[in-house]
């Protein structure tokens, strides 16, 4: 046992040798190189960029990490254990001192055939080491600059990964598409999964959107991703993402509002009621969120709208006016010239516009007075209503089953021709402000 310690101690000042602590001192300068460059790339971008003490930090904390990895705990535990492992074998075992000395020759020389040890060790770890502060060093510089376009970078050699040949080919990604590729699917393709981590093969197994600039493609990777200004992207590559975005947006809509509607009563829908309707209350049907959806599929502030839906928010809606449904103008496709009266939404009476407010944004509320269920949503466009009458249609409700509340009070025997005080039903017109409501003869 005190020979092979004996051993073990000449091996490691045979492997730390002065010409290897040489070759680490270039090493550490590779880390100011690469620091240097990325500085440069981003002052190139903006001139007023400086190095702080925080990036400095990084760099000092990589290299001080790096030659402690290259020299002491990592030799040791990477290259001088097996060793000794191979020494303490060849005593229990009574292996023959030449076969030994083969063994211990093809574990640390290199050859055509072989990688020694040493060099495997060392080779992994450098590139690895490297590549990751690289990778640290652009993510914190980056976040005073928020860029959110990278470029994938580096040369593909024999044994790249298959992940990095597509990212290479893919070449431009934006943060939003980390998580697609880190489950192995770029560009419609998909790439061979480790089963151990779900992720692409090589990949560290932490590695998830949040790290993935650092790790890139694993161990031993050569690539990196360059943080870019939006205005370096080719613009086809950003209206193909803008593209596939908006594609996964409407699916996630749609699945939304199925949810939705699974909480809307088939018939009887569901009600709100707020003083800010002409009617006291408003009726969502299921076909309300869908008919929503298909005016304005478009409309990205929409589409959050029914992702989130929440029928209070239809509280804070204000009146504006009414329009008249409509028949169908000669040149549409649904004209009926045997029915040229025939109405676009035989189910209304008439429409009541609102305006609401959605992502800070104007919009109009198109709101059928329904046959049956007095007031119902149908869309949310962003267009104010082209034939649009200020006020309130001042003719009696016709509803089978009249709202409760509201203009529905106006119906009754005891109103005819009348100046009342609309404070009382819609709180949000000036208290000064009368509207005289002309009901027909009897």
């Amino acid at each position: 046992m005190k020979r092979v310690n004996s051993i073990q101690k000449k091996l490691e000042k045979t492997v730390v040798s002065k010409e290897y602590l040489k070759d680490l001192k270039t090493f550490a300068n590779s880390f100011v190189a690469s620091a240097n460059a990325i500085n440069g790339h981003y002052q190139s971008m903006a001139t007023e960029f400086r190095e702080s003490p925080y990036y400095l930090a990084i760099r000092d904390t990589a290299i001080q990490n790096s030659l402690q990895s290259l020299t002491s705990t990592g030799i040791n535990q990477n290259v001088i254990e097996p060793l000794r492992t191979m020494l303490m074998t060849a005593v229990t075992s009574g292996q023959s001192y030449a076969a030994l000395t083969e063994s211990m020759r093809d574990e640390i020389l290199s050859s055509e055939e072989n990688i020694g040890s040493l060099s495997r060790y060392a080779g992994t770890y450098t590139v690895t080491a490297l590549s990751r502060f690289t990778g640290q060093y652009m993510t914190a510089v980056n976040k005073d600059f928020g860029w959110k376009w990278y470029r994938y970078v580096g040369s593909n050699i024999k044994t790249t990964r298959e992940f990095c040949i597509h990212m290479t080919k893919k070449e431009w990604i934006h943060e939003s598409e980390f998580e697609t590729v880190l489950s192995g699917e770029i560009d419609g393709e998909q790439v061979q999964i480790n089963p151990a981590n779900d992720l692409p093969r090589g990949m560290f197994d932490d590695t998830d959107p949040t790290n993935f600039t650092v790790n890139v493609g694993g161990w031993n990777c050569r690539h990196q991703l360059y943080p870019v200004h939006d205005a370096s992207v080719p613009d086809d590559v950003k209206k193909k993402l803008e593209e596939k975005q908006i594609k996964k947006d409407k699916k996630e809509t749609v699945q939304k509002i199925k949810e939705h509607k699974s909480e809307i009563e088939p018939f009887k829908g569901k009600v709100v009621e707020s003083q800010n309707f002409v009617s006291g209350k408003m009726t969502i049907l299921r076909r309300s969120l869908d008919d929503i959806y298909e005016h304005a599929i478009e409309d990205d502030n929409i589409r959050n709208f029914l992702k989130t839906f929440d029928i209070n928010k239809l509280k804070t809606i204000e009146h504006k006016g009414w329009g008249e449904n409509r028949s169908y103008p000669e040149d549409h496709k649904k004209f009926d010239k045997n029915n040229p009266n025939k109405k676009k939404h035989e189910e209304a009476d008439y429409f009541n516009y609102y305006t609401i407010n959605i992502s800070d944004t104007k919009y109009w509320a198109n709101v059928k007075y329904h046959k049956h269920y007095g007031e119902v949503l149908y869309t949310i466009e962003k267009n104010k209503p082209e034939h649009m009458i200020k006020g309130i249609k001042n003719e009696p409700l016709k509803t089978s089953t009249p709202p409760s509340r509201g203009l529905a009070r106006l119906t009754s025997k005891t109103h005819r021709k009348d100046t009342i005080n609309f404070h009382t039903i819609y709180k949000n017109r000036k208290k000064s402000e009368k509207i005289s409501i002309a009901l027909p003869a009897k």
